[in-house]
């Protein structure tokens, strides 16, 4: 297209946009020429800034991409281009969003000083008179798809509408989705400070966008300008006024100013664009704090709490499967895009199909070991010849995984040989509800750490150390023990039914909530596994001796407290302690009694009761002992009492000390928990000359 003409331009005149004041054709087009140039060297080094961006992005992305659940558990660090070191993958996962936020910041800072440039430009432009002239201008903008959006007037509006798109796509959406795919990739770290920084950032690059894109999107540079157009304020406002019978607000600046941004066709669809602005903020906001988060976290309680508070009845947002750990229900989208696809609650006991996500380690049938392994070596650590197998395990360098959260990660079929969850630190990870079925354990380090609720069905721990382990609730079932150390180990409610148990030791182990029909099923499993008659009957005892422990401090308590099993009483000592209450006001007294009596004889049975069962019964609104206050009176006037020989008459209370006497002073001075059931024991013990009766 040739320029236009320049014959008669000392004659023709238009009108300036500044203030409507005649300039000489020539000199506008000289202005039109110099915005021009401007324009276009401003976009080719936006451009350069642009493709830097993107770059970035790929790369971030594609590390995003492929870290494994296998790199995360091994913390493997991340390699960096160009200067080849090496950053640890925690290290990236928390500086990465905040490097890319700064490029983005970047990038929007200098789009917002080319929309300035291109603004102008086409304010310019637009006074031509001639439109051969104005798409003449146009065609010569440099081809950038962000110049092209701002000033595209001579487009179609299809091509319009892929443009607005594109740069949509490239600054707004990509940059979000890069900073949501960091807090997905890592999420599965279970590193909550680390979630923390991830989500501030987020928050940080939609305030960036806040400020910047009504900037570059309002002719005038105002950003407010654009924000009332794309809230629908200013055409509301509009809409007052046209049906108003003075012409005044007509008139008004703020009207014209209104007016002329509603028609200015580089601006874009504003209400559009801000309906899409709202629904991205939105979208992105609740993901990140709502449905991508830790299990059993704090933020999760949160959500459930405001949903079962706030939600609709028609709204089913409660998730098929109850947590393990509170078992309670939670968000179901989290449940459908991070823990698994369940189509009934009959699939909660089975292996869900693969969600979208995941927000636990998922590192099923893998040799996970320090040291590098021949194929032969790794064969022979499956060979059934005990020589062969011991032999393999010579060559093995267990992992460290000291201190982490691995929480429902699944190991299953998976290969652990002397894996170390303490470290030289000492720091146990937990491990609740983890799934270990028929994993290999072979000599782990796994003392003191959290097993509540794992599952170690058919698992190989031979020679593992489990002292002081937290196995509450845990399925050993079938599970290879034989040699582990299960000293101090905390039982109560494991599931060991055909466990092999052979050289095990169990000395101090906890089964105080082991029911006959346990005891018996894991007698039954010991029986089979131990030929040595010796052993087993000391195995058997120490289980019996435990059982009876249990009798009389915690089924007595409760389990069975109606139940006339004369096998199980005799058998366990039930009518050592007392005899079977016929009904709730028989048995707490019976009870109280027995515990005056227990805690008289026996300080660390009086702490124990005064701390753990009293405290958590009655402020924790369990309410297991309802006489609580009667019971602490009672010993409260016994603490110093001497019999007619002078003797104490409740020798472990004297010696007890001052806060747990405070404990006890908390207790009596409030009230029964239940009214209903009125104190009729005895406030005596067996030193006692006579009976006192209770207040």
């Amino acid at each position: 297209m040739q320029p236009p003409s320049q014959n008669i331009a000392d004659h023709k005149t238009a009108a300036d946009a500044s203030g409507g004041v005649a300039i000489p054709q020539q000199v506008q087009t000289e202005k039109i020429e110099a915005l021009l140039e401007s324009v276009n060297s401003a976009s080719q080094h936006v451009r350069n800034y642009y493709i830097t961006f993107l770059l970035a992005g790929f790369y971030i992305a594609m590390i995003v991409w492929s870290t494994t659940d296998l790199m995360l558990l091994k913390d493997t660090p991340v390699k960096m281009p160009l200067l080849e070191v090496e950053l640890p993958i925690t290290g990236f996962y928390t500086f990465a969003p905040y490097f890319f936020l700064l490029l983005h910041f970047n990038l929007l800072l200098q789009f917002s000083l080319l929309a300035d440039k291109v603004h102008r430009f086409d304010r310019a432009v637009i006074e031509l008179t001639d439109s051969d002239s104005r798409y003449y201008y146009y065609t010569r903008l440099f081809a950038f798809a962000f110049t092209q959006t701002l000033s595209g007037r001579h487009h179609s509006p299809l091509l319009r509408f892929l443009l607005t798109l594109m740069v949509w796509i490239s600054a707004i959406w990509l940059p979000l989705g890069i900073l949501i795919g960091l807090q997905v990739g890592f999420l599965a770290y279970h590193d909550e400070e680390i979630l923390s920084w991830q989500r501030i950032a987020i928050m940080l690059d939609l305030l960036v966008l806040f400020i910047f894109w009504p900037i570059i999107r309002s002719p005038d540079g105002n950003g407010w300008h654009w924000i009332l157009r794309a809230s629908g304020i200013s055409f509301i406002y509009l809409w007052i006024i046209s049906r108003l019978p003075t012409t005044l607000p007509k008139a008004s600046k703020i009207t014209r100013l209104l007016t002329q941004n509603n028609s200015t066709e580089n601006s874009g669809n504003a209400l559009f664009e801000g309906g899409l602005s709202l629904v991205t903020l939105i979208g992105i906001a609740t993901f990140s704090w709502i449905i991508a988060v830790l299990p059993d976290s704090r933020q999760e309680q949160v959500v459930r709490d405001w949903l079962a508070e706030n939600a609709p009845p028609s709204f089913d947002w409660e998730s098929i499967c109850p947590s393990k750990e509170t078992s309670q229900h939670y968000f179901k989208l989290t449940e459908y895009l991070f823990d698994g696809i369940y189509e009934s609650k009959a699939q909660c006991s089975e292996r869900p199909k693969d969600s979208v996500f995941n927000r636990n380690l998922v590192i099923r049938e893998q040799l996970l070991i320090a040291n590098e392994l021949k194929a032969e070596d790794e064969a022979d650590l499956v060979s059934e010849d005990e020589t062969v197998r011991q032999a393999a395990l010579k060559k093995i360098t267990g992992m460290i995984l000291s201190g982490r959260d691995l929480r429902y990660a699944d190991f299953s079929g998976s290969r652990l040989p002397k894996v170390n969850f303490i470290g030289a630190d000492e720091k146990p990870s937990d491990l609740s509800h983890a799934n270990f079925n028929f994993a290999m354990l072979i000599n782990a380090r796994m003392s003191h750490t959290k097993l509540q609720g794992a599952t170690l069905f058919g698992a190989q721990l031979q020679g593992a150390n489990l002292s002081r382990a937290q196995l509450q609730g845990a399925d050993l079932k079938e599970a290879q023990l034989q040699g582990t150390d299960l000293r101090e180990a905390q039982l109560q409610g494991a599931m060991l039914s055909e466990a092999n148990l052979s050289y095990s030791d169990i000395s101090d182990a906890n089964f105080s909530t082991l029911t006959q029909p346990a005891l018996e099923a894991l007698q039954a499993t010991i029986a089979k596994s131990i030929h040595d008659d010796q052993l087993l009957k000391r195995i058997n005892d120490t289980l019996i001796d435990r059982a009876k422990e249990q009798a009389t401090t915690s089924q007595a308590m409760g389990n069975y407290v109606w139940d006339n099993d004369s096998y199980r009483l005799s058998k366990y000592g039930f009518n050592d302690a007392f005899e079977v209450a016929k009904d709730q006001s028989a048995y707490q007294n019976k009870l109280t009694a027995y515990l005056i009596d227990l805690s008289c004889r026996d300080g660390w049975a009086a702490v124990g009761i005064i701390k753990n069962r009293m405290v958590y019964s009655i402020f924790n609104n369990r309410k297991s002992v309802l006489l609580a206050s009667s019971f602490a009176q009672c010993l409260l006037s016994l603490k110093d009492q001497k019999n007619k020989a002078g003797q104490l008459v409740c020798p472990a209370m004297s010696a007890i000390d001052e806060k747990t006497v405070a404990i006890l002073e908390q207790v009596a001075a409030g009230e029964n928990p239940d009214r209903s059931i009125q104190p009729t024991f005895a406030c005596q013990t067996e030193l006692s000359d006579q009976k006192q009766p209770s207040e």
